[in-house]
Protein backbone atom coordinates (compact mmCIF):
# COMPACT_ATOMS: atom_id res chain seq x y z
CA UNK A 1 0.00 0.00 0.00
CA UNK A 2 0.98 3.34 -1.10
CA UNK A 3 1.29 5.75 1.79
CA UNK A 4 -0.95 8.97 1.98
CA UNK A 5 2.74 10.94 2.14
CA UNK A 6 3.89 9.68 -1.20
CA UNK A 7 0.49 9.88 -2.74
CA UNK A 8 1.03 13.47 -2.10
CA UNK A 9 4.13 14.05 -3.10
CA UNK A 10 3.60 12.36 -6.52
CA UNK A 11 0.54 14.26 -7.45
CA UNK A 12 2.42 17.61 -6.17
CA UNK A 13 5.18 15.86 -8.68
CA UNK A 14 2.81 15.44 -11.57
CA UNK A 15 0.88 19.07 -11.38
CA UNK A 16 4.48 20.71 -11.50
CA UNK A 17 5.28 18.57 -14.53
CA UNK A 18 2.12 20.09 -15.79
CA UNK A 19 2.79 22.74 -15.25
CA UNK A 20 5.88 23.06 -16.74
CA UNK A 21 4.53 21.50 -19.94
CA UNK A 22 1.96 24.46 -20.30
CA UNK A 23 4.64 27.10 -19.47
CA UNK A 24 6.58 25.49 -22.09
CA UNK A 25 4.09 24.73 -24.87
CA UNK A 26 3.54 28.89 -23.91
CA UNK A 27 7.29 30.30 -24.84
CA UNK A 28 7.04 28.01 -27.53
CA UNK A 29 4.08 29.74 -28.89
CA UNK A 30 5.66 33.32 -28.00
CA UNK A 31 9.02 32.67 -30.17
CA UNK A 32 7.37 31.04 -33.24
CA UNK A 33 5.27 34.31 -33.12
CA UNK A 34 8.49 36.61 -32.35
CA UNK A 35 10.18 34.44 -35.21
CA UNK A 36 7.08 34.88 -38.18
CA UNK A 37 6.85 38.93 -37.74
CA UNK A 38 8.39 40.90 -40.13
CA UNK A 39 11.89 42.80 -38.39
CA UNK A 40 10.84 46.39 -38.04
CA UNK A 41 12.94 48.15 -40.62
CA UNK A 42 13.09 52.29 -40.25
CA UNK A 43 10.80 54.24 -43.02
CA UNK A 44 12.39 57.05 -43.91
CA UNK A 45 9.05 59.79 -44.72
CA UNK A 46 8.92 62.46 -47.22
CA UNK A 47 10.65 65.63 -46.13
CA UNK A 48 12.41 64.39 -43.65
CA UNK A 49 15.82 64.76 -44.93
CA UNK A 50 14.40 67.98 -44.99
CA UNK A 51 13.71 68.55 -41.83
CA UNK A 52 16.60 66.87 -40.08
CA UNK A 53 18.77 69.42 -42.27
CA UNK A 54 16.75 72.46 -40.91
CA UNK A 55 16.67 70.58 -37.37
CA UNK A 56 20.61 70.88 -37.45
CA UNK A 57 21.35 74.29 -39.30
CA UNK A 58 18.94 75.27 -36.21
CA UNK A 59 21.24 73.73 -33.86
CA UNK A 60 24.48 75.26 -35.29
CA UNK A 61 22.60 78.39 -35.52
CA UNK A 62 22.25 78.03 -31.31
CA UNK A 63 26.06 77.13 -30.89
CA UNK A 64 27.00 79.79 -33.29
CA UNK A 65 24.87 82.65 -31.13
CA UNK A 66 26.25 80.93 -27.66
CA UNK A 67 29.88 80.72 -29.00
CA UNK A 68 29.80 84.78 -30.15
CA UNK A 69 32.47 84.28 -32.81
CA UNK A 70 34.38 86.82 -33.60
CA UNK A 71 35.06 87.71 -37.55
CA UNK A 72 38.20 85.74 -37.76
CA UNK A 73 36.84 82.72 -36.63
CA UNK A 74 34.08 82.51 -38.98
CA UNK A 75 35.90 80.59 -41.85
CA UNK A 76 36.84 77.80 -39.33
CA UNK A 77 32.96 77.85 -38.30
CA UNK A 78 32.24 77.32 -41.83
CA UNK A 79 34.20 74.51 -42.36
CA UNK A 80 33.47 73.14 -39.37
CA UNK A 81 29.31 73.13 -39.85
CA UNK A 82 29.75 71.64 -43.26
CA UNK A 83 32.21 69.62 -42.16
CA UNK A 84 30.11 67.70 -39.22
CA UNK A 85 27.18 67.71 -41.30
CA UNK A 86 28.75 66.07 -44.29
CA UNK A 87 30.10 63.26 -42.04
CA UNK A 88 27.00 63.13 -39.95
CA UNK A 89 25.01 62.37 -43.63
CA UNK A 90 27.39 59.62 -44.47
CA UNK A 91 26.64 58.14 -40.90
CA UNK A 92 22.96 58.26 -41.76
CA UNK A 93 23.53 56.43 -45.44
CA UNK A 94 23.29 52.95 -46.00
CA UNK A 95 26.22 50.90 -47.42
CA UNK A 96 25.33 51.35 -51.23
CA UNK A 97 24.51 55.26 -50.63
CA UNK A 98 21.00 54.85 -50.61
CA UNK A 99 18.26 55.16 -47.79
CA UNK A 100 15.20 53.39 -47.23
CA UNK A 101 12.67 55.28 -48.79
CA UNK A 102 8.63 53.91 -48.98
CA UNK A 103 7.03 57.05 -49.84
CA UNK A 104 5.08 55.62 -52.62
CA UNK A 105 4.54 52.19 -51.00
CA UNK A 106 1.38 50.06 -49.74
CA UNK A 107 1.67 48.33 -46.43
CA UNK A 108 1.98 45.41 -48.74
CA UNK A 109 4.38 45.84 -50.96
CA UNK A 110 6.72 47.47 -48.34
CA UNK A 111 6.18 43.76 -46.33
CA UNK A 112 7.45 42.16 -49.56
CA UNK A 113 10.37 44.52 -49.73
CA UNK A 114 11.40 43.87 -46.37
CA UNK A 115 10.55 39.88 -47.15
CA UNK A 116 12.96 39.92 -50.73
CA UNK A 117 16.02 41.65 -48.92
CA UNK A 118 15.61 39.54 -45.81
CA UNK A 119 15.95 36.73 -48.30
CA UNK A 120 19.03 38.05 -49.98
CA UNK A 121 20.51 38.60 -46.78
CA UNK A 122 19.81 34.94 -45.77
CA UNK A 123 21.31 33.52 -49.21
CA UNK A 124 24.70 35.10 -48.62
CA UNK A 125 27.29 33.31 -46.36
CA UNK A 126 28.38 33.73 -43.23
CA UNK A 127 31.84 34.84 -44.73
CA UNK A 128 29.49 37.78 -47.04
CA UNK A 129 27.67 38.79 -44.25
CA UNK A 130 30.44 39.33 -42.05
CA UNK A 131 32.26 41.79 -45.04
CA UNK A 132 29.29 43.19 -45.02
CA UNK A 133 28.79 44.34 -41.97
CA UNK A 134 32.48 45.33 -41.96
CA UNK A 135 32.26 47.06 -45.07
CA UNK A 136 29.28 49.35 -43.06
CA UNK A 137 31.82 49.21 -39.78
CA UNK A 138 34.56 51.17 -41.72
CA UNK A 139 32.30 53.92 -43.58
CA UNK A 140 30.91 54.94 -39.50
CA UNK A 141 34.77 55.08 -38.81
CA UNK A 142 36.08 56.94 -42.00
CA UNK A 143 32.85 59.59 -41.15
CA UNK A 144 33.75 59.87 -37.39
CA UNK A 145 37.10 60.45 -38.57
CA UNK A 146 36.66 63.43 -40.74
CA UNK A 147 33.92 64.42 -38.07
CA UNK A 148 37.03 64.28 -35.48
CA UNK A 149 39.10 65.69 -38.00
CA UNK A 150 37.20 69.22 -38.63
CA UNK A 151 36.52 69.32 -34.85
CA UNK A 152 39.91 69.62 -33.92
CA UNK A 153 40.78 72.20 -36.43
CA UNK A 154 37.70 74.29 -35.13
CA UNK A 155 38.32 73.39 -31.57
CA UNK A 156 41.96 75.12 -31.71
CA UNK A 157 40.14 78.15 -32.84
CA UNK A 158 38.49 78.75 -29.92
CA UNK A 159 39.29 80.33 -26.60
CA UNK A 160 39.33 78.74 -23.26
CA UNK A 161 35.69 80.30 -22.29
CA UNK A 162 34.15 79.27 -26.22
CA UNK A 163 35.77 75.66 -25.48
CA UNK A 164 34.17 74.80 -22.39
CA UNK A 165 30.44 76.70 -24.03
CA UNK A 166 31.22 73.92 -26.78
CA UNK A 167 32.16 71.28 -24.59
CA UNK A 168 29.05 71.39 -22.92
CA UNK A 169 27.02 71.37 -25.92
CA UNK A 170 28.85 68.84 -27.52
CA UNK A 171 27.88 66.52 -24.31
CA UNK A 172 24.85 67.66 -24.57
CA UNK A 173 24.23 69.37 -21.13
CA UNK A 174 21.09 68.62 -19.61
CA UNK A 175 20.17 68.83 -16.13
CA UNK A 176 20.79 65.80 -13.48
CA UNK A 177 17.97 63.65 -13.60
CA UNK A 178 15.75 63.83 -10.50
CA UNK A 179 16.40 60.86 -8.30
CA UNK A 180 12.92 58.36 -7.60
CA UNK A 181 12.17 58.39 -3.96
CA UNK A 182 12.24 54.50 -2.51
CA UNK A 183 8.65 53.56 -2.17
CA UNK A 184 7.61 52.61 1.26
CA UNK A 185 6.36 49.08 1.84
CA UNK A 186 3.10 48.16 2.43
CA UNK A 187 2.46 46.24 5.98
CA UNK A 188 0.47 43.21 5.27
Amino acid sequence: MISRKLKTLTSVILLGLALAGFGMSAHAQKAKQAKSKPQKSRVVKAGEAQTWQARNEKKFAGLKDRLKLSEEQLPAWEEYMYGALAAKKKLRTKIDGKRVVWTNMTKEERAEDLAKKREQWLSLTAVERIEIKQTKIQNAADAMGELLAVTRTFYAQLSADQQKIFDDDARGARPAPVKKQPRARRKR
